[in-house]
């Protein structure tokens, strides 16, 4: 019943599976980072569900995490500080494929990373549940990285002989959770309502309640992939209620012009502006910054960190972009079709770095340094970066399919809970792999998903009340059973047939139609085969002699004085006295069977035969004729003094046979009834107080065994009898 209600149950979810379509992450409600406030997203790693929140990167292409090494043992605060430990060793689906050097080696960051394939997981925005499975991720302990990173590229990476594909390229290619090779993003901004905003990411499509739509598109820059725009100028204004700086001329000032415009790639894994030294130093001479050569940074003093916090009323920064290859000028390099403006407020420039920064320059305890995120490019790369500090108020579209990007501005809606998502669908002309088939794009409406489950719920009702009645229809038999087991082990037990219809179809259908036998124990039998011993005087067994009991004397031969009345008056008319005699001695021989004496020398007896064949299913034992008859000369070998063939079954041709009453010695014909021996025999046995069955006296008379005396015999009694006168 219950692989049943699983299959109905797993039925019911493939058809209410949908389309691929675009997914919001959920992010984390803190804000993380030494160098500035930063809004991550949250994801859960390894066979034992690891929770981590991790920053996002345009440009990276595997999933970060801060591994076990990367805080000292027991130290909670780190471990939170960082977005919370991932320790590989703890991890039973961890395929480690070798430590291998970081991948942001353009930030002329150091460090090595564990890497390896995991699985990941992460809910959506909406409640529903993301797990993939091969992930490439790093573990790291360096604190270049203070968080993780969830990479938003497609760049294959090659790990020897392994190649791994990207989080976002299984998302589509493997999993299908997603549309097209897509996303959207904005860092959030901490300082934007009462609680800060957090950020935007969303896989396969965007979110249109968090930027102003336009339908400008860059193109990817071909040689890594990767969002790269040209920037053609950065102006900056002060705010209407804020008296002008000292060195302005005017409300607005311009940091770079088309004639030091530059390309530069828009990269959320940095918070950094990496410009060149020469727009550098339009910055500091606008706002009187001064670089810090430890920190590689241009710090903030206490005052212009609260003024740059100010927002609006104070400085604002807009950046005109374009694709990274349009050069048009036509003397409005500004106003040039294609040109995108950014305007971002001077508030998201004012970030705070804090301990462990740069390898603990900022020593434990000590109060954060307020910097400007800019750096000097030349110093450390050739590549120019607009950073994360950037991307707080603008929103990033990429279109992998089709190979552009757009850059919007961001807004911060009241509610953050509200979204508006929009999905990118996959062209026709990709050249990537589509997502994955799903079963009925169509899906099901609210009724029909709510039918399915009801279906489901009353099917399990049923064949659980079913398996009760069953059950407990089962027990009484079984009950039953026992007691008639009791009583006839060998009686068939058949199941009572059950009442209702539906009874009947689910006892039919679990098989409980067939009748049940109770399945006997047979015990162990021997392999040897026993030899059933020929009932022959070979083999006979000797029973000892009982021992005679105390006897009762008789006052004389005669039987009774009834008897003896009767006997003379009926012989006193009719029989002779020789005839009287003869008579009287009949009559005492009708007593029970005088006990018997067995021959001296049984060998002389012939074997015996039984009257019936063998039926027995045992081999007999037989001895050959040979062997009959050297037995019976040898003296050592004692027999039966009784033969076991009874009289009323003996065939005529057996009647050679002696008797065991007469003497072995003797010839059949010429025998000579021993008379005085039986007289003797019977007047010992009428003296025993157990008498046989008086049934047994007669039958050697009955079937000729033993020969009536005849008139001319000379018989020999305990008694003296007349001798007939003829």
């Amino acid at each position: 019943m219950l692989s049943i209600a699983i299959v109905a149950t797993v039925l019911a979810s493939i058809v209410c599976a949908q389309q691929p379509s675009a997914v919001a992450l959920t992010p984390s409600t803190d804000w993380y980072g030494f160098d500035g406030n930063w809004s991550a997203v949250k994801f859960q790693i390894g066979s034992q569900q690891q929770s981590v929140s991790v920053l996002v990167s345009t440009s990276l292409s595997e999933f970060w995490a801060v591994g076990s090494g990367g805080c000292l043992a027991k130290e909670p605060l780190c471990s939170s500080a960082r977005g919370n430990i991932f320790s590989v060793a703890d991890s039973k689906s961890w395929d480690s494929l070798g430590a291998w050097q970081l991948g942001l080696d353009y930030l002329d960051y150091g460090g090595n990373g564990d890497y390896g394939l995991d699985t990941l997981s992460t809910t959506t925005f909406s409640g529903k549940s993301m797990t993939m499975k091969d992930i490439i991720t790093a573990s790291f302990n360096s604190t270049d990285y203070y968080l993780g990173y969830l990479g938003l590229g497609i760049t294959k990476g090659s790990f020897g002989n392994e190649i791994a594909e990207s989080p976002l390229t299984q998302a589509v290619k493997t999993y299908g959770w997603i549309p097209s090779y897509s996303y959207g993003y904005t860092a959030g901004a901490y300082y934007k309502g009462t609680s800060g905003t957090p950020c935007s990411v969303t896989l396969g499509g965007y979110d249109a309640s968090r930027f102003v739509m336009h339908h400008q598109e860059f193109s990817l820059d071909p040689s890594d992939g990767l969002p790269h725009a040209l920037v053609r100028g950065i102006e900056v204004t002060v705010g209407q209620d804020k008296a002008l700086p000292g060195g302005w001329d005017n409300r607005t000032r311009i940091l770079s012009n088309m004639s030091t415009s530059f390309s530069a790639m828009i990269d959320s894994s940095t918070p950094y502006l990496w410009l060149p030294d020469v727009i550098c130093d339009q910055f500091a001479a606008a706002f009187n910054l001064t670089y810090n050569t430890t920190f590689d940074l241009y710090t903030l003093t206490d005052e212009q960190y609260i003024a740059f916090k100010a927002g609006a009323s104070s400085y604002s920064f807009t950046f005109s972009l374009t694709s990274h290859d349009n050069n048009d000028d036509f003397g409005r390099p500004l106003q040039t079709p294609g040109v995108v403006n950014i305007t971002v407020t001077a508030a998201a420039f004012a970030q705070a770095l804090r301990y462990p920064f740069m390898d603990e320059a900022i020593k434990y305890g000590e109060p954060a340094v307020p910097y400007f995120p800019l750096r000097r490019g030349s110093n450390f790369t050739n590549t120019f970066i607009i950073g994360r500090s950037f991307l707080q108020e603008a929103y990033l579209i990429t279109k992998y399919d089709t190979g552009v990007f757009s850059i919007h501005q961001a807004v911060f809606p009241e509610d953050s809970q509200t979204l508006n998502i929009t999905e990118i669908k996959q062209p026709n002309n990709s050249p990537y792999p589509p997502p994955a088939a799903q079963v009925d794009g169509r899906g099901l409406t609210t009724a029909q998903m709510a039918g399915i489950v009801a279906g489901v719920v009353t099917a399990c009702l049923i064949l659980l009340i079913a398996w009760y009645c069953i059950r407990r229809r089962k027990r009484a038999n079984a009950a039953a059973r026992a007691i008639e087991e009791g009583k006839d082990t060998a009686s068939t037990i058949l199941p009572e047939a059950p009442r209702s219809p539906m009874a009947r179809f689910f006892f039919k259908m679990m098989g409980k139609n067939k009748a049940r036998r109770p399945s006997p124990h047979e015990i162990m039998g021997s392999t040897s085969q026993p030899v059933e011993v020929a009932a022959d005087a070979n083999n006979a067994v000797y029973e000892l002699p009982a021992q005679i009991g105390p006897a009762e004397l008789d006052g004389d031969d005669s039987k009774s004085i009834q008897e003896q009345a009767d006997f003379a008056t009926e012989t006193s008319h009719t029989l002779s006295t020789y005839e009287m005699a003869k008579r009287k001695v009949d009559m005492q021989l009708k007593g029970p069977v005088p006990a018997y004496s067995p021959p001296e020398n049984q060998l002389d007896l012939p074997p015996a035969e039984k009257s019936m064949p063998d039926v027995s299913p045992v081999a007999t034992y037989r001895p050959d004729d040979v062997e009959l008859s050297a037995s019976a000369s040898s003296p050592s070998s004692p027999t039966s003094p009784i033969s076991p063939i009874g009289c009323d079954s003996m065939p005529s041709n057996h009647g050679s046979l002696p008797s065991p009453m007469t003497s072995p010695q003797g010839d059949w014909t010429n025998r000579i009834l021993r008379l005085e021996q039986l007289w003797t025999a019977n007047a010992e046995a009428r003296f025993h107080h157990q008498r046989r069955p008086p049934a047994e006296s007669v039958k050697f008379f009955e079937y000729g065994i033993i020969n009536p005396p005849t008139p001319g015999d000379h018989v020999s009694t305990g008694a003296n009898l007349p001798e007939d006168a003829n």
